[in-house]
């Protein structure tokens, strides 16, 4: 999962001394609410740095005091900026797999993101707030604590709607995309397919990823589209959807931001895994000119994501003889077998394997058919 974090960094990042428990308690009372709010936010700033260094998020977390500081600083009626700077903390703390557990455990602290992610609260403390949701999101386990979380769920979907600022979608659809781009790829794990069936939620997601919709938004929007085409069922209704259809092809142009464009291929080479897909995106010209284009692209993560798409069409039997036959796209996996990123060459070798068994039932043919004439005489 893709995972922005905000946050001042340590000088040393996984190298300072764990701070010990009587600064954080002393970090912890100059944040409270009876000091001045420059001596807060100082106080806040220092426990936000802490978090965001790798080393220290398990002794922040497991201190009372600045446990209890950080919730009530990021509480609504305190001060904006100590409110962001508080929410700052948290996301980063959320970064941490064993704090990340325990946060989502924590009635309080769910509570807590969810009333400043509201819609009457402050934009920049909504999007804060979205963001330690995002983080919290990153493992399947916690994304599933957050979606079941009503409170946290509702927050999400309204912050992910077409009418809400940029700022505040694009924190949401980030969050969505981390709940739905899911570590497991168990049959028996149904989240795609019920925050799909979310009728607010795909709207949201669907709504973002349209051309005109500004790039950080779109890209959002884009990378939950990519988690949801994982899910068999998601993923035929998701090319049957012709405002998917539209955004997704938008995204993968030439001419696009990177990033939203190497999303757009994450969702196409993830919709090529279907073979009732991957037949009619193969007759599409417009999708192979742009496999071929982005396989050809300097930026290394977009040739990655074209390449992808192209190894999971060779996959298919039955269109194999198809993408054999068609010159730019077997030049664009030849090229690709040579490139000097491992994760493309891969796939291109992988694609060239499986199309290698075209030229060997060619040969086959060709040697029966001698054969026949053989014995004919």
């Amino acid at each position: 999962r893709t995972v922005r974090v905000k946050g001042p960094p340590s000088a040393f990042p996984g190298v300072m001394p764990v701070a010990s428990n009587l600064y954080l308690i002393q970090l912890a009372a100059s944040a409270g609410r009876s000091s001045s709010e420059a001596d807060r936010l100082a106080a806040l700033q220092a426990l936000a740095s802490l978090a965001f260094d790798e080393t220290q998020p398990t002794a922040l977390w497991e201190n009372r005091q600045v446990r209890a500081t950080l919730m009530s600083s990021a509480e609504a009626g305190q001060p904006i900026k100590v409110r962001k700077c508080a929410l700052d903390a948290l996301g980063s703390l959320a970064l941490d797999e064993d704090v990340r557990s325990a946060m989502v455990q924590d009635a309080g602290v769910l509570a807590v993101l969810a009333g400043s992610a509201a819609a009457l609260q402050p934009t920049g403390v909504r999007a804060e707030a979205l963001d330690v949701l995002k983080n919290l999101a990153i493992s399947d386990e916690t994304a599933d604590a957050i979606w079941e979380d009503s409170a946290a769920r509702a927050v999400i979907v309204a912050g992910a709607a077409s009418d809400q600022p940029d700022e505040v979608r694009v924190a949401a659809l980030n969050a969505l995309a981390n709940i739905v781009v899911r570590e497991s790829v168990s049959p028996e794990d149904v989240t795609r397919q019920i925050v799909w069936d979310d009728a607010a939620a795909r709207a949201a997601i669907v709504a973002g990823a349209a051309a005109w919709q500004p790039a950080e938004v779109r890209r959002g929007a884009l990378q939950a589209l990519a988690g949801l085409a994982f899910a068999r069922e998601v993923a035929q209704s998701m090319w049957e959807n012709a405002a998917i259809h539209a955004g997704v092809m938008a995204g993968a142009a030439v001419g696009q931001p990177d990033l939203e464009r190497e999303s757009a291929l994450e969702v196409l080479g993830n919709l090529a895994m279907e073979y009732a897909i991957a037949q009619p995106m193969w007759e599409d010209a417009a999708v192979r000119a742009m496999l071929v284009d982005g396989a050809a692209a300097r930026q290394p993560d977009i040739r990655r994501e074209a390449m992808n798409a192209l190894s999971q069409l060779a996959s298919h039997v039955a269109i194999r003889q198809a993408v054999w036959e068609d010159v730019a796209v077997r030049a664009a996996i030849e090229i690709g077998a040579a490139d000097e990123d491992p994760c493309v060459r891969e796939d291109a070798l992988k694609a060239l394997d499986d199309l290698m068994s075209v030229r060997e039932a060619e040969a086959t043919q060709h040697a029966n058919a001698l054969l026949a004439e053989v014995e004919a005489a």
